[in-house]
């Protein structure tokens, strides 16, 4: 069903849009967000009641990951291709400037992502070993 509702608000193919683009990344915050509430203390127990769906949120969580780093990629190339034509509204500094530190930053940044997809596909790998025991 959930990816059924995201090909029908963003189809894979489009249109692409600024405002699609942006609503899009507004929902995986809210998916998140949605993630977090449904397994904090107390209720994780009722919605994660077995090993496999801990499995099932890793694997989920490891293809979004994925899909970050190649997000992360491909604007730090938009942000290159860019830096000669934007401005800084801070009005002390070329936009050029700002641009080359943000690219900087977000190389930074993909390098981590790519440290948690390692991890994450370490414990993917680990939670695929695991089961619960019937009647304990």
């Amino acid at each position: 069903m959930g990816r059924e509702v995201v090909e029908y608000h963003w189809p894979y193919d489009g249109p692409h849009s600024p405002d699609h683009v942006v609503e899009a990344a507004s929902a995986l915050s809210a998916l998140v967000r949605y993630l977090s509430n449904a397994t904090r203390p107390g209720q994780a127990s009722r919605t994660l009641p077995y090993a496999a769906s801990v499995h099932g949120v890793l694997d989920g969580l490891g293809g979004a990951v994925g899909g970050v780093e190649q997000l992360l990629r491909q604007l730090i190339v938009v942000v290159r291709d860019q830096s000669a034509y934007v401005y800084d509204d801070r009005g002390d500094r070329p936009g050029s400037a700002t641009a080359a530190q943000l690219v900087a930053r977000l190389s930074r940044v993909h390098g981590a992502v790519l440290g948690l997809g390692r991890e994450l596909v370490a414990a993917l790998e680990l939670s695929a070993h695991l089961g619960n025991r019937m009647g304990v």
